[in-house]
């Protein structure tokens, strides 16, 4: 490149004659090829910024064209961000809303779980052009820290919904269809959240309890404690899942959550009563069997006081 030479001028910067002509620089360091490439490190890290943040406002525009129906004004989208910012009591407005919107908004809080998310380079990148941005400019674009809260929410008020087996059924088949799918442990936990005809979900979470993967039984079984008097064609599952450690404790609680209809399971369960299980196993039998040995032993539990 024909370099000349470098100094420091009083200035504060560092100059070089490049083909005839000086350059200045703000230390020799900028100047040099270290220097040069850090810039050029750097237009990349821009670039990549700029590219994320394209990727985030398309995210929005959609969004904003999906948000689906309204009430008092406020789309699903709307209530949603209300409900993950604001006051504990809007907060309980936000909750009735969906309530309201009941199946309508089960197709938008879907596509906030399942929404693509930043590899953690592009997160990073992003992080860091939003950090520069001018404050009123950081307030429309989204903040990619927010992804795993705003899951969390949707996630809860799905729950509180607890939409149709009709509405989300035809979207988890595909994902349950395929053990290896990526999505297939999402959709195992989100059959818990099924409210009207939540036993076509059972035949599914059945399966998963047979399988050599102990997380598919694990989220199965937590599907089937949610899912309570529903889960009753699951009985005999469950009888198996309290001999498999992975499962035990929570099959004990679906056994007791599915109340008289599970009293197959009792002989089973009073096993457990001289176990680490006992209260869980105890409360479970008082709700199978009021008047049985569960009802006894919590008696004689809330009598002892070295009881734990």
């Amino acid at each position: 490149r024909h370099r000349v030479g470098a100094l420091f001028v009083p200035g504060g910067y560092a100059s070089e004659t490049r083909l005839g002509r000086t350059v200045k620089c703000w230390s020799v360091d900028s100047c040099s090829a270290p220097g040069r490439a850090n810039r050029m490190k750097q237009r990349k890290v821009a670039i990549t910024a700029i590219v994320a943040a394209g990727v985030v406002a398309a995210f929005v525009l959609v969004w904003c064209r999906t948000a689906g129906p309204t009430y008092e004004g406020k789309s699903v989208a709307q209530w949603f961000k209300l409900f993950r910012t604001a006051s504990s009591a809007e907060q309980e407005d936000a909750r009735d809303a969906f309530k309201t919107f009941g199946d309508q908004a089960a197709p938008y809080l879907l596509s906030v779980l399942t929404r693509p998310r930043f590899p953690s380079q592009l997160k990073t990148s992003y992080a860091k052009f939003l950090s520069a941005l001018p404050a009123f400019l950081k307030k429309v674009l989204p903040d990619v820290s927010t992804e795993d809260i705003a899951s969390l929410a949707a996630d809860e008020l799905l729950r509180a919904i607890r939409p149709s087996a009709k509405v989300l059924m035809s979207r988890l088949k595909p994902w349950l269809s395929n053990p290896k799918h990526s999505r297939h442990l999402q959709a195992v936990l989100l059959l818990g959240t099924v409210g009207d005809g939540a036993s076509e979900a059972v035949p599914f979470l059945v399966q998963a309890l047979q399988s050599t993967n102990q997380y598919h039984r694990r989220f199965a079984v937590q599907s089937l404690q949610d899912l309570g008097t529903e889960a009753r064609a699951a009985v005999p599952a469950l009888i198996g899942a309290l001999y498999d450690a992975a499962t035990v404790h929570r099959a004990i609680r679906a056994l007791g959550n599915i109340g008289p209809e599970a009293k197959d399971a009792v002989p089973h369960l009073e096993r457990f009563l001289t176990s680490t299980h006992r209260y869980v196993a105890a409360v479970a039998l008082h709700k199978i069997n009021p008047d049985g040995r569960g009802l006894r032993f919590l008696i004689e539990a809330a009598k002892d006081p070295n009881s734990r």
